[in-house]
């Protein structure tokens, strides 16, 4: 065909040649990246690359699918999108946090630590001096000083 051919084909603009139907492997990449954007609440081409194991270009095309589709908003200035419906917007800083009773500091820590041993030393019950029946430690004959 030649510029003459090309002059009577119709006309179709650029960007809607741009977007081609993804593929069974974009589809199930899309799939993941959705999940793992609403799970982290976040994010990027880097972020794509790495849970994905794909390189820059399919990342690029399925973060630019997660944005077109309404799954993340637009980067920050890091670079970093977020996502519109995280699955849990904010995750507790660690487990002991939602343990009830759970020391707070280190000071809070060793006060507790200190405690226990001071009612571990406050209780008679257990004197060693009080048992009669303990047997006693002996120094085994074989292991005596033969001086």
């Amino acid at each position: 065909m030649g510029l003459g051919g090309l002059a009577a084909a119709p006309a179709i603009p650029l960007g809607a040649a741009a977007q081609v139907a993804p593929t069974a492997a974009m589809t199930n990449h899309l799939q993941v990246a959705k999940i793992i954007a609403r799970a982290h609440n976040r994010c990027s081409k880097d972020f794509l690359m790495r849970h994905l194991r794909v390189d820059a270009s399919v990342a690029g095309q399925v973060e630019r699918l997660l944005l077109e589709r309404g799954i993340i908003t637009l980067p920050g200035a890091n670079g970093v999108a977020r996502a519109v419906n995280p699955i849990q917007p904010k995750l507790p800083q660690s487990v002991t946090s939602t343990v009830k009773d759970a020391p707070k500091s280190f000071s809070d820590r060793m006060e507790k630590r200190l405690e226990k041993v001071k009612r571990l030393a406050a209780d008679e019950s257990n004197d060693p001096e009080d048992h009669e029946d303990q047997a006693e430690d002996t120094i085994p004959t074989s292991h005596a000083d033969t001086e």
